[in-house]
């Protein structure tokens, strides 16, 4: 088995697709699996640690604004990408994999649209509640369309052709809280809450998190674990300190590693909404006070925080309503109510697939064996 995979710009693209790989891997150690990119993205670096081989090209995405700027950048982008779709054909050509898969980024669209016309297998894997552009336009010239949230399928010509398979996580879910509590030395009897803006982290909400550790800082009734990612691990802890806030039972992290797992374990998360957290979030059953990034495509993320709302498993605080203040007064009133957490629990878990990297799986499989039938016949 040889499968290509297509993947960039940023981890929530890059990350699905390595589950993906994962995946395919435990069920065929010998599959040959190989991944292609952005020359200088983020999927080099990160393809490459998870032991996979990965090609690139130069290609980048189109700019939304309209100045003279961002014109002149996107006709470079459609030079580019002129190049890249050849390039495209000549690395596949090289490869001759049995199927390529993308799970979204502009990097991925050369590729899908190059095997597409080279007659190879192809599926695409969207893992946002708001469908990217590169999904859009390639939704006619692949096989196989996966979405991780079903909401997802009014975003396409024909909505029966999506598949709701979930988003594929590679942390087990399936860990109970008195084991999660011991096994990262969280008190037995404390509520805990967590707060994680991204990984590189987002600087309006640290200076959030630094007047709600205000509001907070008589109220030692609860531990909070506070990532502040790494452009606020360093002056995070200052500000803190000037500001003379000294809040028993806190906890403050660059990240919070292994942050699926705790969350079995939490009772409360603050967060943004990128789709693998809002995934794991559901998967933990853990309610969420959910405050989206404005800074992404399209403001998928609101879409995905939305999804959860609808269904009773978060709150949604929109940035530019978001106050320290009410941030901790909504983790007070859902710490002091246990019935409405209750609700929060069930109603993520009803949300939860975990069973995404077999549904996908069995798509690809599915795949397969229609270009094996074609061949045969």
């Amino acid at each position: 088995m040889k499968i290509f995979f297509s993947c960039g710009g940023t981890a929530g693209h890059i990350n699905p697709a390595l589950a993906i790989a994962a995946g395919i891997r435990k069920r065929r150690p010998e599959a040959e699996i190989v991944f292609g990119g952005s020359r200088g993205g983020m999927e080099e670096r990160l393809v490459r640690s998870a032991g996979y081989e990965i090609v690139t090209i130069p290609v980048q995405g189109l700019s939304r604004r309209i100045t003279p700027r961002d014109i002149w950048y996107n006709a470079r982008t459609i030079f580019y990408l002129t190049r890249a779709i050849p390039s495209a054909k000549k690395i596949l050509r090289e490869h001759a994999p049995d199927a390529v898969i993308g799970t979204g980024g502009f990097a991925c669209f050369p590729f899908l649209h190059a095997a597409h016309s080279l007659g190879i297998p192809t599926m695409i894997h969207e893992s946002n509640a708001l469908v990217g552009k590169t999904t859009k336009l390639l939704q006619n010239s692949c096989d196989r369309i996966l979405i991780g949230f079903d909401a997802a399928r009014k975003c396409f010509k024909d909505p029966a052709k999506p598949v709701w398979t979930g988003n594929p996580i590679t942390a087990d879910m399936t860990l109970r809280r008195d084991a999660v509590r011991e096994k990262y030395g969280l008190p037995k009897d404390m509520p805990v809450v967590l707060s994680a803006w991204g990984s590189l982290g987002a600087r309006e909400m640290n200076r959030h998190m630094a007047d709600y550790f205000a509001c907070a800082e008589k109220d030692d009734t609860f531990l909070h674990i506070h990532a502040t990612g790494s452009f606020g691990y360093k002056w995070f802890p200052e500000l803190l300190k000037e500001r003379g806030i000294d809040r028993p039972n806190t906890d403050v992290r660059e990240y919070i590693r292994n942050l699926a797992e705790i969350m079995q374990g939490a009772d409360l998360i603050l967060c943004r909404a990128g789709a693998m957290t809002m995934t794991e979030v559901c998967c933990a059953g853990l309610p969420a006070v959910i405050v989206p990034s404005p800074n992404v495509a399209e403001n998928h993320q609101e879409k995905n925080a939305r999804a959860l709302e609808a269904q009773g498993a978060a709150e949604v605080i929109l940035e530019k309503d978001c106050s320290g203040a009410l941030l901790y007064a909504r983790v007070r009133e859902l710490l002091d109510s246990p019935d409405v957490r209750e609700r929060m629990h069930r109603a993520g878990l009803g949300m939860a697939v975990w069973d995404a990297e077999e549904r996908i799986w069995n798509e690809l499989c599915g795949l397969l064996r229609e270009k094996n039938k074609k061949v045969a016949d």
